[in-house]
């Protein structure tokens, strides 16, 4: 009887903690008790079930969600069938839960209710949404008649696409025909709702895409000569074009449906006149591109929603700004740089959390080393020289662009580790952790990996085939099963992958994502729609507080599509956007879901695209908020824009650089970028000594110096001196000055004969330069030049950097010291054996480390570390590892001298190749250079290679397609791209690799070095400073506040043809802030916009106003003059010769202020970065607080002059 008891105990036990359980799990999948506040209502969100950040995959099979994304084999032979099929999220019977709607490729498609508790129920039959035999492809809920409740409109590839109008309750009636959007034969994939024409409404874009592959899949094409042209007839005339002598194959147009209100749709006409192109002429016809999704989101905040449509291969993405009353206009060139070339998903965030949109476009690039050697690179018939200023260039990898705040935007994907995620169809971003920065999801997988470059060529061997056996070709490539991924948004624009962290690993082919509450928690889960897989649905585990936001409208669109919300109180302000559709294949429930961190109480902001807004004060944590749009207040007007710090006078300047041709990869194949690409310099110079500046600018090889005096109206007019109308044997790179006149560094790069580079001193009235020869025992060219006082005499001296070895990079270099005397500029033959092989320099500056009186020499040096020369009664030892940089190799292009923490100590600024490179691949990957004759056939080769950190293998940069062509014995090596990617260099090159050296690079960050007495700290340079190259460098107080700021030179172009352009810089201004800090300035408020190649530059107060003016050099273009506008004039301050014999170079000021402390120290260099010189005359910032300067000439003597008037040009002598 006891034991009896007891067991109905432990049983009643049981059924308590089952029944609480169930309970439990109901209450946090019920629908939300509202709580009504007038111009909003509010609900307790369920409580979340999981632990941890990540996500649950639930069995769909369990959940009730029976669903297969069937496509037989046999309809497989489409390639475009292949592409997949999506889903949409939303509450199509208003009972509170977010209901399922996935498409099918063969057979219906489904509809599934939400009966809570993660349950679902198939309701696709009485819905009437079935769709059966439309080889469905995209699906996205949306309002379009206006009546409050859902509908539904499903894309199509063969057609026809589908309307479906929801009565609300859940049973739905096709009336596309009715409605004006029937397209029977037609091959469509996503779709996009919002109101395009402002009309309180939705309007719909459909992508299209192709109802049939032609060629991928053997299709047959006709082709006719007409007029001597070829031309493709017949059924394919639209599809197929020739171009260069190939066929190219295209998509269909798009469709734009406008909405009269009650959902009826006319379709757009494309060339009405209202679609205009980037230079804002009306479109003459309709683009066939490949579509694959679209977006439409009020990009620029300007209250008129944009469109965004990516574009597969050649066909480009188009980015239309809404301009109002109905017109629309492509992006400016400018503002988007370059574009992905197999542009899948589009998706936009504002990950930054600076309140501008950016966005993410996906590629097909692979992250892991055996996919990147094994699957093709683009092949692209429209492809445009590399190193243009061209209107964007194609790559093959995905791209993440970043606003700057001014609607242009750089691209950061590299540096941002997601350039590659393998074969991607979906993107989304989403706050998985709610730690108030977005995530990016990542659907990834393909039935056959059609890249396979060992497929490729077992089926070219197969010949030309019957057109029915050609489409079958398809099978005999490998399926290609890789992760889905998730990147978390580690801030500061760096992602990492947490895949297998966070549970989003799955390796189902997987297409279109979207985002719902499917548990009512306030956070957003995610279901996947899979190829020949039952959907993924995943349960968001995030435990963080979180508030979810849904819109009412107050017209026709009442679920407030393109809306932008922002939270305001979090860890973050955050902002998003309400969206129907535009997801690939795909769309959200209309929810938005926010962080709320640690606060009790959030404000809720919603901008309407009526132009209202409505505000929610004391939000709570963990609830949801339903606003609708009225109570609106007016909508505060827009700020004033400041105005710029600078001023463009580029038009002062006349002349153009040009780049004479020459091709560095035919004498160096494997060159990791053209070297003769790496000036122009700039200089400011008192060249007649009437105590202002004239400018000089080094032309490329075969053209002429080019100098500018200022005229009597204070404009620029060109220097006319009969030296200057010599053309050059070479590039003029290395620019400075010594007493007697211009100092130019003559290279002989593009010599096809081994010849000395040479040391050109031009002189006012000259007829003709002085040449000083730099002979060598390797035959190095010269590059840069620094100028300074290196002994105790008082005669000048000149380093001239070796950059390189024509045909032997990256062989070190030798420099040269040549020394001043009664004489002139004479070798010094013991000091230059110092220099003799010490790498490939490309900037010296000479500076005072140490507490001495003599300068150290600094030098900046490609695959080798910065370098420092101790300076011993004018000789010179290696001091690098002594001050701690001897560790740190890395691709450094240029040096700035600066007090950066104004301890009185100098500074430096170091320029590297940055972190948004090729070479970039987070810590995982470190690149190094192979070099030597490798096969021993008598030329010298370069070869970029990667230390894989994980496996501890040094593995080929480049396909086994590339490296054939200069090493054909690999291809009997390597029968096979799969053997070769599986081989470490040392096997591919197995007795090849004879006397061959390694190079690495394993600091690629530019950075600042803090004088630390002895040796330096070093700190990296901004975000936006590791985005490209930085190719110079200068130093001034731009804006007067007495702390040193920088100027940075970007970009560069002439890189391998499968690396791109680096393009996310327009000249940096970084305001510094007296403590070893820099903020950045982008050209919206700087006023500097350069977007080419800039090189060389320099500081000067042109117009003596006290402000510090930029001189900018770009190569093959125009240079930059910039006026200081809006910085507080400074004192002016300029050092005379002693009685002719002691120049300023060297010289160090240092201002002393009212309140008994100093300023930074300032250097009176004769060196400006690379290959460039700043003007003489110093500008001091802070003017008004400074009581006197000090002077420490270079001989060494000190004295201090005390400032009456800051306004005035203070002039000091050593007397």
């Amino acid at each position: 009887m006891p034991d009896r008891r007891a067991a109905n105990i432990a049983f009643a036990l049981l059924l308590t903690v089952c029944f609480c359980g169930l309970a439990k799990r109901t209450v946090a999948a019920a629908p939300l008790q509202w709580h009504d506040r007038g111009h909003y209502r509010e609900a307790k969100v369920n409580r979340p079930l999981g632990q941890a950040p990540g996500f649950s995959l639930l069995s769909a099979k369990a959940a009730g969600v029976g669903f297969t994304n069937r496509l037989a084999r046999a309809r497989m032979v489409n390639a475009n069938l292949l592409n997949g099929a999506g889903v949409a999220a939303g509450d199509v019977d208003g009972d509170g839960l977010c209901d399922l709607y996935l498409c099918s490729l063969d057979g219906d498609n489904g509809l599934f209710k939400n009966l809570g508790d993660w349950q679902f129920k198939n309701i696709t039959a009485e819905a009437g949404v079935g769709a059966q035999g439309m080889s469905s492809t995209g699906a996205a809920f949306g309002d379009v008649d206006g009546d409050g409740d859902l509908d539904l409109f499903v894309t199509s590839c063969g057609g026809p696409n589908a309307l479906f109008i929801n009565d609300g309750s859940g049973r739905f009636t096709n009336r596309t025909k009715a409605a004006g959007v029937e397209a029977l034969k037609i091959g469509s994939t996503s779709v996009a709702m919002g109101d395009v024409d402002g009309d309180g409404d939705l309007d719909i874009y459909v992508a299209n895409y192709g109802e049939t592959s032609v060629l991928r899949s053997g299709g047959s094409v006709s082709v006719r000569t007409i007029n001597g042209k070829q031309v493709v007839t017949g059924r394919y005339a639209n599809r197929i074009r020739i171009m260069g002598g190939e066929m190219v194959e295209v998509g269909e147009p798009d469709f734009l449906y406008i909405n009269d209100g009650g959902g009826i749709f006319t379709k757009v006409n494309w060339t009405d006149g209202n679609w205009l192109d980037e230079n804002g002429e009306p479109i003459k016809k309709e683009f066939w591109d490949l579509g694959l999704s679209v977006m439409i989101r009020d990009v620029n905040q300007d209250g008129r929603p944009d469109i965004y449509v990516c574009n597969d291969f050649q066909t480009p993405d188009r980015f239309w700004i809404n301009l109002g009353d109905g017109k629309f206009r492509l992006i400016g060139e400018m503002a988007l740089r370059h574009r992905s070339y197999f542009a899948m998903a589009v998706d936009f965030a504002d990950i930054n959390r600076d309140g501008h949109d950016d966005f993410f476009v996906a590629d097909m690039m692979s992250p892991t080393h055996l996919l990147e050697m094994t699957q093709i690179m683009i092949t692209n018939p429209l492809a445009k020289p590399i190193d243009e200023l061209i209107d964007r260039p194609i790559i093959h990898r995905n791209t993440l662009l970043v606003n700057r705040g001014d609607n242009s935007y750089m691209d950061t994907a590299n540096f941002s580790g997601v350039a590659a995620t393998e074969w991607t169809w979906g993107a989304t971003f989403l706050d998985v952790n709610l730690d108030g920065l977005e995530d990016l999801l990542i659907a990834n997988g393909h039935a056959f990996d059609t890249q396979d470059l060992d497929a490729i060529e077992r089926t070219a061997r197969l010949g030309k085939l019957p057109a029915a056996q050609a489409r079958k070709k398809v099978f005999l490539y490998p399926p290609l099963t890789v992760p889905n991924m998730v990147f978390r948004n580690d801030g500061g624009l760096r992602f990492t992958e947490a895949g297998s962290q966070w549970g989003f690993e799955s390796k189902n082919i997987s297409h279109g994502i979207s985002l719902c509450d499917l548990d009512n928690d306030g956070d957003q889960d995610v279901v996947v729609n899979c190829l020949n897989e039952p959907p993924l649905l995943y349960r968001n585990n995030a435990t963080a507080p979180r508030v979810s936001v849904a819109l009412r409208g107050a017209r026709g669109n009442t679920r407030g599509i393109g809306a932008r919300i922002i939270v305001r109180g979090g860890p973050y302000e955050q902002s998003q956007e309400m969206i129907a559709g535009g997801r690939y294949l795909a769309g959200d429930e209309p929810l938005r879901s926010f962080a709320a961190g640690q606060a009790q109480s959030l404000t809720i902001e919603v901008a309407w695209p009526s132009g209202k807004r409505t505000v929610v004060t004391g939000a709570k944590p963990n609830h949801a908020y339903e606003i609708h749009e009225k109570n609106t207040p007016p909508k505060p007007p827009p700020l004033a824009k400041p105005k710029p710090m600078f001023i463009d006078a580029s038009d002062w300047l006349n002349h153009e650089h040009s780049e004479h041709p020459s091709d560095d990869f035919l004498r160096q194949p494997m060159l990791p970028r053209r070297l003769t690409e790496s000036g122009p310099g700039v200089a400011f110079l008192d060249w007649d000594l009437d105590g202002r500046d004239e400018l000089f600018f080094g032309p490329g090889a075969g053209g002429k110096l080019v100098g500018y005096e200022v005229a009597a109206d204070g404009r620029l007019a060109k220097l006319s001196e009969p030296a200057f109308n010599l053309p050059l044997a070479g590039d003029m790179l290395g620019l400075g000055a010594d007493r007697q006149g211009l100092l130019a560094v003559v290279s002989a790069h593009d010599s096809p004969e081994p010849i000395a580079p040479s040391l050109q001193r031009f002189r006012p009235g000259a007829s003709e330069s002085e040449t000083i020869e730099l002979p060598s025992a390797n035959h190095s060219d010269a590059g840069s030049i620094a100028v300074a006082y290196v002994d105790s005499d008082d005669y000048l001296d000149v380093f001239v950097a070796g950059r390189g070895i024509p045909s032997k990079f990256p062989q070190p270099a030798s420099s040269w010291l040549l020394r001043g005397g009664p004489g002139g500029l004479k070798l010094d033959a013991e000091q230059s054996a110092v220099f003799a092989n010490i790498g490939l320099v490309t900037a010296a500056v000479f500076v005072n480390l140490d507490d001495d009186e003599l300068p150290e020499l600094a030098l900046a040096t490609e695959w080798g570390p910065i370098r420092i020369f101790k300076n011993t009664g004018g000789k010179f030892t290696d001091a690098t590892k002594a001050w701690g940089l001897d560790q740190r190799p890395g691709v450094w292009q240029t040096l700035a001298v600066g007090d950066f923490d104004n301890d009185g100590r100098f500074d430096l600024i170091a320029g590297n190749w940055g972190l948004n490179s090729p070479y970039k691949h987070g810590e995982k990957r470190v690149p190094y250079l192979v070099h030597g004759d490798i096969g021993g056939d008598g030329f010298y080769d370069a070869l970029e290679a990667r230390f894989d950190v994980a496996s501890q293998r040094l593995l080929p940069r480049h396909q086994l397609v590339t490296l054939e062509l200069l090493f054909p014995f690999l291809r009997e090596k390597f029968p096979t791209h799969r053997g070769y990617a599986a081989a470490t260099l040392q096997q591919i090159f197995a007795g090849q690799l004879a006397g061959a050296k390694l190079l690495k690079a394993s600091h690629l960050a530019s950075v600042l070095l803090l004088n630390r007495d002895g040796t330096f700290e070093t700190k990296p340079l901004p975000v936006e400073a590791q985005l490209t190259p930085v190719n110079g460098a200068t130093v001034a107080d731009f804006n007067g506040d007495g702390n040193e700021d920088v100027f940075l030179s970007q970009n560069f172009f002439a890189v391998r043809v499968e690396d791109y352009r680096m393009d996310a810089g327009e000249g940096l201004l970084l305001l510094g802030d007296g403590a070893g800090g820099f903020a950045s300035v982008f050209g919206h408020r700087s006023g500097i916009k350069i977007f080419g190649e800039q090189r060389g530059c320099a500081v000067g107060d042109l117009n003596d106003d006290g402000r510090p003016d930029l001189l900018i050099a770009q190569s093959k273009g125009r240079p930059k003059l910039y006026l200081n506008a809006l910085g507080q004039p400074g004192l002016r301050v300029r050092l005379k010769f002693n009685g002719g014999t002691v120049s300023s170079q060297g010289a160090v000021l240092r201002p002393v202020y009212r309140d008994g402390s100093k300023g930074p120290v300032r250097l009176v260099s004769g060196s400006s970065g690379r290959y460039s010189r700043n003007s003489d005359t110093q500008i001091l910032g802070a003017a008004g607080r400074i009581r006197s300067v000090e002077v420490t000439w270079p001989n060494g003597m000190k004295r201090g002059e005390k400032v009456t008037d800051p306004a005035r040009l203070l002039e000091l002598s050593a007397e």
